[in-house]
């Protein structure tokens, strides 16, 4: 970043003999004093002088230089650089005398170069307006000649050329001492230079005369022009029915180039975002995240200013963190996408999204919970919460309704520090004479073991932790007051456990958390469970989901247990092109020649998905909600949401449904809503790869082995 001129003029003041220099945060500081003794003791100052110092020398001079660019234009920096030849390319020291110099000769210059090319402006400026005028023949009625001289003089003048380049220069004064017109020959190139800026000038002054402007957002030419349109292309983008003032002016504010930043959005872009009252700083939010600016999408009614109490961080979003917030009557989840650092991809891109062939230069990760939205309305299986756009803090971002039950899987942290610090004290023994203290001092080539040997267990490690409010913590409290035998096992814990009790507390010198995987109880038995996970599964198919795992739905449930319905959350893994049928989305099932799907094709299912095969039985409404959706409703649907190709797999994954649904027909596999609970739908629910029913059952079974041995492994520390 170059340090601003009016800086270089403050630390000149310091002293004609300060030398000075760039710090790390490149700023300017004080090097010392130049020495100014004889020819000897320069000399002697130039020899010692480091490499060092030399490129920081040459470096503040680099800095100077462009300072002056800045603030004069190329043209007297570069006749400047002249000037500090010594201090670029020798590297000598940039003194307060030098830089105070250099300034007052650039200032000198510039005046000098101003005053010339004012008066060329007055000398051609009836030539530029007549052709003009000229030029723009017709169009130009109903601008007199005063007002359209006035706004070319203004135009001209503020122009970086008018400001930073002499027209007038010293092969013109030598014509003039010669004989020759040099006046004239000045005034030829000036009128040749600003002729089509003076006819853009009036054409841009006739296109934006009927927008009601504040002098503080005046339109000029320079604003207008851009590479990306016409004149007249921008201004169909302002005006009543497109950005507006106070648009122009935060622009202004922003120093931002008008015609380039409203020709980043289409006209229909534009009416879409002025349709619901949305400015161009919140459209350029949809553009830099790739939200479409959709029908679907435009922010409405959660906004700030109907955010009630205070936003509440929820768990998980490593990257992009999801907060609790209450949009006046509504409870919702708010997560602002943002760009993983470590990947440089939108947050929520990851392997998952690579299989479905989603696109990491355009993952667009958060309008495909939109999208998802729109399928199950399209379907009306009302398992999808409300989704939408809505602003936290004033950054764009995805909301969805909130969902409140029970989840077939959830993380849970567990201390494994005594089933895990032997294995790891002695991989570090073999460098560390004491594996624990080199920890504690933070020795990196045991920091990055330990870390190796977490990673692979998905664990991590802390120092100095108070447990002692855990459930473990009250537990070895308790056993340290009790008997004898049961203090001698308490101390054998703490020794497991690197811990120690300390003013009544337990504190663990260093404690290794693992997170595992438990599950909530669920009744797979459940008809009205068994219905929704089945009409989940086939939206899922639809969608292209492929990371419907257990802890991507919430069941809800009465006060007596029974489930109410279900609720889909995290929806965005779905629609990649990669997938047009839906039977591929199977999880990889490591079972050697794979399974045969109801297409009588067999697979071995992908690593990295986490889906199933189409449903063996549905019951008469869900293939009643299939047969109503055409591919032009489908493609409607999904239309600006979602790129061409992926919305062209879509449909062929519906066709691939319908066939099946259909196939399931003559089968005699259509139930009756009311038939969940039966034997056709108990024998066809079983597998686990053809239904989230069966997978999932099969998979809170697993759980609950894991959590009773976990559970043992605990009970037989503490066993006296």
């Amino acid at each position: 970043m170059t340090v601003s001129l009016n800086t270089y003029r403050d630390v000149a003041s310091l002293g004609a003999n300060v030398r000075f220099k760039l710090d790390e945060q490149a700023e300017l500081r004080s090097d010392g004093r130049r020495n100014i003794g004889n020819i000897f003791t320069r000399a002697w100052d130039c020899i010692t002088r480091s490499d060092a110092q030399v490129a920081s020398n040459k470096a503040i001079a680099r800095d100077f230089v462009q300072a002056l660019r800045e603030q004069y234009g190329d043209e007297i920096a570069n006749t400047m650089s002249r000037d500090l030849s010594a201090q670029l390319s020798k590297g000598r020291p940039l003194t307060g005398y030098r830089m105070q110099q250099v300034m007052e000769k650039a200032e000198r210059m510039s005046d000098n170069m101003q005053a010339n090319n004012r008066q060329l402006l007055d000398d051609c400026l009836s030539e530029l307006t007549d052709s003009a005028l000229a030029r723009l023949g017709d169009k130009a009625r109903g601008l007199d000649r005063f007002t359209a001289a006035v706004v070319i003089r203004q135009a001209i003048s503020d122009s970086p050329e008018f400001k930073e380049h002499g027209f007038k220069n010293a092969l013109h004064v030598i014509m003039n001492e010669f004989g020759d017109d040099g006046d004239g020959f000045a005034q030829q190139q000036f009128v040749e230079h600003f002729q089509d800026r003076a006819l853009k000038t009036l054409e841009c002054r006739l296109l934006i005369s009927d927008l009601p402007l504040d002098k503080s957002v005046q339109l000029d030419v320079d604003h207008m022009t851009t590479s990306k349109g016409t004149m007249q292309d921008v201004r169909d983008r302002l005006g009543e029915q497109g950005f507006d003032e106070e648009d122009l002016a935060w622009m202004h504010r922003q120093r931002m180039h008008v015609g380039d930043t409203v020709m980043r959005f289409s006209p229909e872009q534009v009416a879409l975002l002025k349709s619901r009252g949305l400015s161009i700083e919140l459209g350029l939010q949809y553009l830099d995240k790739g939200i479409p600016i959709h029908e679907r999408t435009l922010v409405d009614g959660y906004t700030d200013d109907q955010v009630l109490g205070v936003p509440t961080p929820l768990s998980g979003g490593a990257v992009s963190k999801p907060y609790d917030v209450t949009y006046g009557e509504s409870r919702m989840v708010y997560k602002e996408p943002q760009i993983n650092p470590k990947t440089g991809l939108e947050s929520g891109y990851g392997p998952t999204s690579r299989l479905l062939g989603i696109d990491p230069q355009r993952p667009q990760m958060t309008v495909r919970n939109v999208a998802t939205k729109a399928v199950d309305e399209l379907l009306g299986f009302d398992l999808v919460p409300e989704t939408g756009i809505g602003t936290l803090n004033g950054k764009l971002g995805l909301v969805m309704g909130y969902a409140e039950g029970i989840t077939p899987r959830y993380d849970e942290d567990l201390n494994t520090t005594a089933q895990q610090w032997r294995t790891i004290s002695l991989c570090l023994s073999a460098e560390h004479d004491d594996p624990l203290q080199a920890i504690k001092d933070g020795n990196p080539q045991a920091v990055a073991s330990m870390k190796d040997l977490l990673e692979a267990t998905d664990s991590r490690y802390e120092l100095n932790v108070d447990i002692t409010d855990s459930p473990m913590g009250q537990r070895i409290l308790a056993f340290s007051r009790g008997t004898p035998q049961e203090q001698e096992k308490a101390r054998e814990i703490l020794d497991k456990m690197l811990g120690r009790i300390e003013d009544g507390h337990v504190i663990q010198d260093l404690r290794i958390t693992t997170t595992r995987q438990r599950g909530d109880e669920v009744n797979f038995k459940d008809p009205v469970l068994r219905r929704e996970l089945v009409k989940l599964q086939l939206m899922d198919a639809l969608t292209a989901q492929g990371d419907r795992h257990q802890a991507n739905y919430i069941v809800k449930h009465d006060i007596e247990g029974r489930c109410t319905g279900i609720v889909a959350i995290d929806n965005d893994q779905a629609f990649g092109p990669r997938v047009g049928n839906p039977n591929d989305l199977l999880f990889s099932v490591m079972q050697g020649a794979g399974v045969q799907g109801p297409d009588g094709i067999r697979r071995a299912g992908t690593e990295g998905l986490n889906g199933v095969m189409l449903p063996g039985v549905v019951d008469r409404e869900m293939k009643a909600a299939f047969d109503a959706v055409t591919a032009d409703d489908l493609r409607a649907s999904l239309a600006g949401l979602l790129p061409s190709e992926e919305i062209a797999a879509a449909v062929m994954r519906l066709a691939i449904i319908k066939t099946h649904l259909e196939t399931l027909e003559r089968e005699g596999k259509i139930i009756e809503p009311d038939e969940w609970g039966g034997e056709r739908a108990t024998t066809a629910l079983q597998g686990r790869y053809d239904s989230y029913v069966g997978r999932d059952r099969a998979y809170a079974e697993t759980l609950r082995q894991d959590e009773e041995t976990d559970r043992q492994n605990l009970e037989d520390l503490f066993t006296v």
